[in-house]
């Protein structure tokens, strides 16, 4: 496994890099801090300004930093509006929710700078014309606030792939840092969200009883199902299980601690389509890493099995058992699961319509955006990313958003220089439980996909990092034996 860099010793990167984490800090802490103090409307308002103005400040001066903050805000931004909500008040305008939103969606203004010879956008070009056209369709068919509101929602995430995808030639820089705040990001995910398991601070338990949110259990210990800094546990279940893909393959010994937080975060989630998706993400793993390097790949199922051994033994030990092992359960007994029957409905009544869905009915069709619609029978809930790709793109403009990320996927699975890579071989991983689990919600748009998008653009930065350092080599062949 390869080992996370140690840092050098502070310069001005280094020094704006303690800045940009204390920055971070305040921000998690501001609730706590300010209290009762501002208005309902202020505090937001004055939120989303600092957050915005440092993620434009940071995407000037240094994009790897700016990918930080990116990241962080994702992770713990869910986390801060619950406890200002407690403090404030509940409000469905979730302002700031749009913090990270808005600093994923600065690459799309800092594009000039991405000038060069490789056009970055060219490869994601076709995804963001499809997104393009479901906005028209849906501001038509559903109004423009909902339409505009799914369209941040797929278009944002789709800024994080362009960002890194053009900072290719930073890629070891851009690598790390991904590398570092997935590990971090999965130990403060573990320990919040055992802390909720055990004692559901009052904030949480303020949302689970306002918040219009299913199956997130119930609002007592022991009976919560876990969502950690995230607002949600079909949300948090996927970006954990990228990061354990990412950290289990990249960071070395020092990432199987938080691989172990990890694991007991996504089995407190409950989340059965994200347990299945990590054993698919765990074989396709472990076959890219045999296929160049077999010694490494039987060490990792030597770790793996320890791991899963070790946590089993913890769990068993504790109340913890007999919660996953009723979710366990049902896996076998599907004809008393309601979710699957709820599912098997939805495709039945609705497989044979989506294949004649040549127009699409337009983003905001369905999903969390149609809360903005003012319908009475509005659906915020969609239970199939396969079925509401074709429903809200269309046959052909789903086929046009989807199709640039499959190509991505078997270029890099084809591409030696990417299969040797450790981190290439956990973002192929991801993305390709991403796609299994598209069968269960739509992965690929929402606070969810901001995973598979890292990942994105981690492939393409990959792609022509590799590709820049064997035309070097050929202009110039002694340099390989200097």
């Amino acid at each position: 496994m390869v080992g996370i860099d140690s840092p050098a010793r502070p310069t001005r990167s280094g020094r704006l890099g303690f800045v940009v984490n204390g920055f971070i800090l305040v921000l998690t802490l501001s609730p706590f801090l300010i209290g009762d103090a501002g208005g309902q409307i202020a505090k937001p308002i004055a939120f989303l300004f600092l957050t915005c103005s440092a993620g434009l400040y940071l995407i000037i001066k240094s994009p790897s930093l700016y990918l930080r903050y990116a990241l962080w805000l994702w992770f713990l931004v869910p986390f801060i509006r619950r406890v200002f909500d407690l403090s404030s008040g509940y409000s469905e305008m979730n302002i700031y929710g749009l913090a990270p939103v808005i600093v994923s969606l600065l690459p799309f203004i800092a594009l000039a700078r991405l000038r060069g010879s490789f056009p970055v956008w060219n490869p994601l070009l076709p995804s963001l014309i499809a997104v393009t056209y479901g906005w028209v369709i849906g501001v038509v068919a559903v109004g423009p606030a909902p339409a505009t509101f799914a369209l941040t929602q797929w278009v944002a995430p789709l800024g994080l792939a362009l960002h890194i995808a053009g900072c290719w030639q930073e890629y070891d820089q851009i690598r790390k840092e991904i590398v570092r705040v997935f590990l971090w990001a999965l130990v403060i995910l573990g320990i919040y969200g055992m802390v909720q398991y055990a004692l559901l601070p009052p904030w949480d338990l303020y949302w689970m009883t306002h918040a219009p949110i299913n199956s997130i259990g119930q609002p007592h210990p022991f009976k919560v199902r876990v969502f950690s800094t995230m607002n949600s546990p079909m949300v948090l279940a996927p970006i954990v299980l990228a990061g354990i893909l990412l950290i289990f393959n990249t960071a070395g010994r020092i990432g199987w601690i938080s691989v172990g937080f990890g694991l007991a975060t996504l089995l407190l989630s409950l989340v059965r389509s994200s347990w299945g998706a990590l054993v698919v993400g765990f074989a396709v793993l472990w076959m890219l890493v045999f296929r160049y390097q077999p010694a490494r790949a039987l060490r990792m199922g030597v770790v793996g099995g320890i791991l899963i051994a070790l946590l089993s033994t913890v769990i068993v030990a504790t109340p913890l058992f007999d919660k996953i092992q009723q979710r366990f359960d049902t896996l076998d007994s599907y004809e008393h699961d309601v979710s699957f029957h709820a599912r098997e409905r939805l495709y039945a009544q609705l497989s044979e319509e989506v294949m004649f869905e040549v127009v699409g009915r337009g983003l905001g069709a369905v999903g969390i955006s149609q809360a903005l619609s003012g319908s009475s029978n509005a659906n915020t809930t969609f239970d199939s990313g396969a079925l509401e790709l074709p429903l809200v793109l269309g046959i052909f403009g789903s086929f046009l958003y989807i199709t640039p990320f499959i190509l991505i996927l078997v270029s890099a699975v084809r591409s030696q220089h990417l299969g040797r890579d450790p981190t290439c071989q956990s973002a192929i991983a991801v993305m390709a439980v991403y796609f299994v689990q598209m069968i269960f919600a739509n992965r690929l748009a929402g606070p969810a996909s901001f995973a598979f998008f890292v990942m994105v653009g981690l492939l393409l930065a990959a792609k022509r990092h590799f590709w820049q350092q064997e035309n070097k080599l050929r202009q110039n062949p002694r340099a390989d034996s200097i």
